[in-house]
């Protein structure tokens, strides 16, 4: 199973410091951002996947625009410029397209950007320049991979880039950018990073890349809480386990399902998890001992368990509709629907953001209530 790619690969290039000033288009002033008011999102692109988020940080990397790194508790903006590895012959500049998502790790969020030529014939061998930086914008590593291979910033950890030929694949540290491992580790196919060294496999399986042993079985759908916590759904039912040993902390006692596969489950705010009960219902778990806490009037069969944010006091749902932009909200403490969204809703574990028009605004719960 493939996952959904996350980083598109189209985004107008970003200048690489040292670029002269001659190599500039004309007539067409550089992008300028200061605080969340300058940014200008486009809800389509949002909710087709152009924006990733962890904590309080959000990449976005719409066609037609540089990447943009929103630092929401700080109100300010970055755009990242990618400078090659050293002793590269590689030049960044503005024929460059840019896509960019951000990696939860132990030392805090890294935001990786993808850095590929306007228009490259792929089968001309031509490399890619992959960069972390902090979310402010100092670059911390850079490396060359094949121009191919598009990332997944789903997990913790590490970066996953997948070529989507012949399954080839590599992993890399987020916070240093060497490489954990590629597809010469035949035990793995990994679909999302747990860890640096630690992914779920495509076959349900927990590997542990230093050493490509196989840690366990984790069943048909996982969701990672944080660094040392993850959400298992067996045939024995619904775990939290520790990391990495996958000792149980506690098993639901009723019938319990993720709402999706590889997504969001757990509002640290609230230490509330969201699952469906064997009726069909949506309900809310203690994370603390995995009991129910609410039952919620919304329907099952009006949201999208596929497509779900979770964070900062609400669960947003993508709605069963054939309209990508349309939602459902509710309080992640009761379960109430809270329809008081002018616009659309972005939730994380350090915002809440909503986009009317194409304004960015922060907002709070009493804001949808």
């Amino acid at each position: 199973m493939k996952r959904e790619l996350l980083a598109p690969l189209a985004a107008l290039a970003l200048l690489a410091a040292g670029c002269s000033g001659d190599d500039k288009e004309p007539g067409r002033p550089e992008p300028s951002y200061d605080a969340l008011t300058d940014l200008h999102w486009n809800v389509a692109a949002v909710a087709d996947g152009a924006l990733d988020t962890c904590g309080s940080i959000a990449v976005m990397s719409a066609p037609g625009e540089g990447a943009q790194v929103a630092l929401v508790s700080k109100d300010r903006v970055v755009a990242p410029e990618v400078t090659a590895p050293y002793g590269s012959a590689v030049v960044v500049d503005r024929h460059w397209r840019t896509s960019g998502g951000c990696v939860p790790t132990a030392d805090g969020p890294v935001v990786v950007i993808e850095a590929q030529q306007a228009n490259a014939n792929l089968s001309e061998g031509l490399t890619k320049v992959v960069a972390g930086f902090t979310p402010e914008g100092e670059q911390l590593w850079s490396v060359e991979e094949a121009p191919t291979l598009f990332a997944s910033y789903r997990g913790r950890g590490s970066v996953l880039l997948d070529g989507l030929v012949d399954d080839d694949w590599v992993v890399l540290d987020a916070r240093t950018g060497a490489q954990v491992a590629s597809q010469d580790t035949v035990q793995a196919n990994p679909v999302t990073t747990l860890s640096p060294t630690l992914v779920d496999d495509i076959d349900g399986d927990l590997v542990d890349l230093a050493d490509g042993s196989i840690l366990g079985r984790t069943g048909d759908a996982t969701a990672q809480v944080d660094d040392d916590r993850m959400l298992l759904q067996t045939v024995e039912g619904l775990e939290l386990v520790g990391l990495p040993d996958l000792e149980p902390i506690w098993t639901a006692d009723e019938d319990l399902r993720l709402t999706g596969i590889w997504t969001r489950a757990a509002d640290l705010s609230t230490s509330t998890i969201v699952a469906f009960d064997s009726g069909g219902a949506i309900v809310g778990l203690d994370l603390k001992t995995g009991k129910r806490t609410w039952t919620s009037d919304a329907a099952r069969s009006d949201v999208d368990g596929l497509r779900v944010q979770i964070g900062s006091g609400v669960i947003v749902f993508g709605a069963a509709s054939n309209d990508p932009t349309a939602q459902v909200v509710l309080d992640s403490t009761t379960g109430e629907e809270l329809t008081g969204a002018d616009g659309y809703v972005i939730a994380d574990q350090g915002l809440l953001l909503e986009i009317v028009g194409d304004t960015v605004r922060s907002i709070t719960v009493d804001n949808l209530r």
